[in-house]
Order: C-alpha cells, then structure tokens, then sequence
C-alpha cells in the first residue's frame, strides 16, 4: 500500500466514507446529511418511528454550478454528516445490546456561497472579453 493514501481505504456500504487514518485516527466517518445518497444499511440502523432519518436531496446533497465558459464556481453548497461508530460495550450498560457497526450521526453542517453582485459583474466583463 502507498502510505500517503492510507486513509482513502474504505470497506463500508456506499456512501460513508471512513477518515478516522486522515487525521491522527480521529474515529469519524462522513457521510451526506441523513444518510443521503448512501447504502440502505444506515438508515436501517434506526428504527423510522423514533428517529426518522429522511435524505431530502434539496437539503442534503452538495452542489456546485460552475460559469459555462470559465468554469468558475458561482454557486457552491456543500453539505456534510459527520458520524461515529458505536460497538456493543458489556462494561457499559447503554452500549451493551447495540448492534454491531452502528453509524451514529453526531452533527452536520450546511455551508452556501454565492458570488457577489460586484464580482458577478467582473466576472460578466471578463466573459464579454
């Protein structure tokens, strides 16, 4: 294996991806808000009437539109889960009957950026060019 692509090894269900060798073993796992776009897998850990976790593609998925004859990103969304694997734990009464391989999502963050007017504008004269 070449050491610098360690932590792009991934031996989950599609859609999460494992990072905990990218930064010093941190155990996170990223994944599209709810689960979106991922393997039935995780959503199926949670039962839908306690903990309903519904991907809405508007809401979850990211996004980036580019200016056609540049290829500048005017528009750029990016949305992502972080999650961390729980194990059944014997020494701990919470853990101890969870499922193996339980994906639980900690916090996900939803980041929009837009051109300005004035750099639209720019970006307009550049294109007139």
């Amino acid at each position: 294996m070449f050491p610098p692509n360690e932590c792009f090894d991934n031996y989950l269900p599609s859609g999460v991806q494992n990072a905990t060798h990218c930064k010093a073993d941190s155990p996170a796992f990223l994944s599209f808000p709810h689960f979106h776009l991922a393997d039935d897998f995780f959503r199926d850990q949670f039962d839908p009437e306690y903990n309903p976790i519904n991907p809405v593609a508007d809401l979850h998925e990211s996004r980036m539109v580019l200016e056609p004859n540049t290829g500048i990103p005017v528009e750029v969304a990016i949305r992502l889960q972080i999650n961390i694997e729980l194990q059944p734990n014997a020494g701990i009464s919470l853990l101890k009957n969870l499922p193996s391989d339980l994906f639980l999502p900690c916090l996900w963050f939803d980041t929009h950026i837009t051109v300005t007017p004035p750099v639209a504008s720019k970006l307009q004269t550049l294109i007139d060019l």
